[in-house]
């Protein structure tokens, strides 16, 4: 598993879309897993081959 830091892609990616949904579709993830990454404060763990 890898270990992703929350802000990065909180804050680098997903908040610079004009929605999570949209950013859901244009890169091809489910939108619970957006949701996921934004709510988590910890960190969000993915499987490596899900990368």
């Amino acid at each position: 598993m890898a270990h992703i830091d929350p802000p990065y892609p909180a804050n680098e990616w997903i908040s610079k879309a004009k929605s999570k949904s949209k950013f859901a579709i244009n890169h091809n993830i489910d939108e619970k897993t957006v949701r996921k990454i934004v709510k988590e404060k910890d960190g969000y763990r993915i499987p490596v081959r899900t990368l």
